[in-house]
């Protein structure tokens, strides 16, 4: 008898199923910072609670079942974030010298690390409508003449690609920066801690009363108000020299709405013996002008109004930095310089091609978010070198996801 035997034929491999809506929400979680363990127990005590959809009895066996734990992590990058069903481009490693831990000190060792080439990323995503969106853009210029002179030289107009065509209409956030930024006179003399003269409970409700006063007289509407104006709107109050104070937990339409109503009071609290709060309400009155500007303009800005507009966007940040500098003589930091403060300056220029409230900024700010949570989320145990390969397998199978319509932020439905 021959000892060779004929060869099998191998059957097509069959299409995979589409993965079920939960497993496909536990990929999404794991793609922003959830851990492989935590992933893994879900799994598990879906499946034991009866759930057969597609993936969860995989996702459920990672780690031995969850009797090494340890492993569901890395198995996860194998078996998801390099998976060749995706199309979104693997990161490359390079050798770059990076500073390594040892017994006794940090010494400089060449170390793999992961990056992606941009090229790459772009070359993606102009072919992935739900995420960019590009399908729309013809529909988008057909609003504008051929011959408008605002078109000529325009860059959003010569790559249209760099202007997404559902962008949201936003409004800027300048009045964080209006607010007291750094308190860091620490004082046990209730009297002579900047924070506690500047927060204080009794202060944050006097505040809060005018507040309340001016949405009446106004006439703003219920939706664009505060409902509280607490010390933790500002800061954590166990911790709060650990961190400068910043107002959060109102929506910028709300903040913006918050302008018109502390220009009146700050018209109520003006002292003649005092420039501080000259430069403040001067400061106010130009950030109102600048609001008012972008929402009576259209689409693009006439002349006389992005002249106007330059104007008081120079005069407000003129008065900002005025408030900062005699702040901080009376060591008070409360008109901290920001980040913002530059992309303001720079706002006219913008302005001059798009109105500004048509530009969207912030799906921007959320993937900063989504990028830093999943930063924090890989520093685990792990070498300092090693962080960007985690973030970058991870963040290659949430971008398939959200290509896939199944982002946390996509309108997606599923069938039963």
């Amino acid at each position: 008898m021959s000892k060779w035997k004929r060869k099998k034929e191998e059957p097509a491999p069959e299409p995979e199923e589409e993965m079920s809506p939960l497993a496909i929400c536990l990929l999404e979680h794991y793609a922003q910072g959830m851990s492989g363990p935590s992933v893994q127990a879900i799994a598990m005590a879906a499946s034991k609670s009866g759930a057969t959809g597609t993936g969860i009895s995989e996702l459920a066996a990672l780690g031995n079942h969850g009797r090494s734990s340890n492993h569901c992590a890395s198995q996860m990058v194998t078996k998801y974030c390099q998976s060749e069903q995706i199309t979104f481009p693997n990161p490359y490693f390079a050798e770059i010298p990076c500073l390594v831990k040892k017994p006794n000190e940090w010494e400089v060792e060449l170390k793999s690390v992961a990056l992606f080439l941009p090229h790459e990323l772009f070359a993606w995503l102009e072919g992935q409508e739900q995420v960019s969106g590009f399908s729309k853009l013809a529909t988008f210029w057909q609003d504008h003449l051929e011959n408008d002179p605002k078109l000529k030289f325009n860059p959003a107009k010569i790559e249209p690609q760099s202007l997404l065509s559902d962008a949201n209409v936003s409004r800027s956030q300048l009045l964080i920066a209006v607010m007291p930024k750094s308190a860091m006179s620490k004082s046990e003399v209730k009297e002579k801690d900047t924070m506690e003269q500047l927060w204080n409970i009794e202060r944050l409700k006097e505040v809060y009363t005018r507040l309340q006063v001016q949405y009446e007289e106004q006439a703003i509407d219920s939706s664009n108000r505060i409902k509280h104006l607490k010390m933790s709107s500002f800061c954590n109050p166990a911790e709060k020299y650990k961190s400068f104070p910043e107002l959060s937990g109102f929506k910028a339409r709300q903040i913006r709405y918050m302008v018109p109503c502390f220009l009146d009071i700050c018209k109520q609290t003006l002292r003649e013996d005092r420039p501080y709060t000259r430069h403040r309400l001067l400061c106010l009155q130009n950030l109102e002008s600048m609001y008012t500007i972008m929402e009576e303009s259209g689409m693009h800005l006439s002349a006389k109004a992005s002249k106007k507009f330059q104007q008081v966007t120079d005069l407000c940040m003129l008065h900002f930095a005025k408030c900062s500098k005699l702040t901080i003589q009376d060591k008070l930091l409360m008109w901290n310089t920001i980040h913002k403060c530059h992309l303001t300056c720079h706002l006219p220029s913008q302005a001059a091609y798009l109105n500004p409230r048509f530009v969207s900024t912030y799906h921007g700010e959320t993937m900063v978010g989504y990028m830093a949570a999943l930063g924090h989320s890989c520093l685990n145990g792990t070498p300092g070198h090693m962080v960007p390969a985690r973030v970058a397998w991870r963040f290659r199978l949430g971008m398939h996801l959200r290509s896939m319509g199944h982002g946390l932020d996509a309108e997606t439905e599923f069938e039963d």
